[in-house]
């Protein structure tokens, strides 16, 4: 949920200050934050000391390399389905957020309103995220996973729309909201299941190993999203996002289906 937050700030009101005082100012702020986040780490450290848990360290494996802990993440079962969907489900709504400034201002929305709809889509997306993670623990992830898998296809339907007609009114703001809370709802149960795919003795090996995977999708789609809204507008850019929103339905379906074992018993 604090990445949600980060966006209010980054992608909000920095643009905000932008248009009131100039591009030095964001920069000043950003170093500003940065020293006191530093500071405010060194601080929590000498106060909240880490707590050493002998036990835990002999479980730890810390003797092992790097490529056996790695090699028996990707040896368990099912792993590779896992693995896909964790590389393929975020990156297309993902990309939606990403390019939904410059879609408000190429459409005609100014650059402060801008501002205040992106703060706005922060805060939706933050909450979308914090509420899923209240009742997550009722619904199966699986379920929840391909739920959410339908709203950003339907979501990335709704920008399709928009830019098509180039409707640039309360239509359009609608749909940047649907895009922000689909997206914080889709990181909220990605991120639960990627900490329940961490074995708990090589917990942070596993975390980062698949925040890399996560991220390296996250890093080439929005490039090859790009090169698409070069060569056929934003149009032909939501409609291959929309394709690959697809495909990752399919795969999400699939997957339920396949741990079907787990959810007997379950309520719908």
């Amino acid at each position: 949920m604090s990445a949600y937050f980060a966006a209010v700030i980054g992608g909000g009101l920095m643009l905000l200050v932008y248009a009131s005082l100039g591009w030095s100012w964001p920069f000043y702020l950003f170093v500003f934050m940065a020293l006191l986040a530093g500071i405010l780490l060194v601080t929590v450290g000498h106060v909240f000391p880490p707590i050493k848990d002998e036990k835990a360290n002999e479980r730890s494996g810390k003797t092992l390399s790097f490529f056996t802990m790695w090699k028996g993440y990707f040896q368990r079962p099912n792993m590779g389905m896992w693995n896909v969907i964790l590389m393929l489900y975020f990156p297309f709504i993902g990309t939606a957020w990403l390019y939904l400034k410059p879609v408000m201002l190429d459409m005609g929305i100014g650059l402060e309103n801008v501002a205040w709809i992106a703060s706005l889509c922060g805060v939706l997306a933050a909450l979308a995220s914090f509420t899923y993670s209240l009742f997550m623990y009722q619904f199966s992830p699986y379920r929840v996973l391909f739920l959410f898998s339908i709203l950003n296809v339907l979501a990335l339907f709704g920008m399709y729309i928009v830019v098509s007609m180039e409707w640039s009114d309360w239509r359009l703001i609608v749909a940047v909201m649907g895009v922000s809370i689909v997206l914080g709802l889709s990181s909220g149960v990605l991120f639960g299941l990627i900490m329940n795919y961490s074995r708990t003795a090589f917990s942070a090996s596993d975390y980062g190993l698949q925040s890399s995977l996560f991220s390296f999708t996250r890093i080439l789609v929005p490039i090859s999203a790009g090169i698409i809204l070069d060569k056929t507008g934003y149009s032909g850019m939501y409609l291959w996002l929309i394709l690959g929103a697809v495909v990752v339905c399919i795969l999400s379906f699939y997957w339920m289906r396949l741990n079907a074992p787990t959810l007997k018993g379950e309520a719908l």
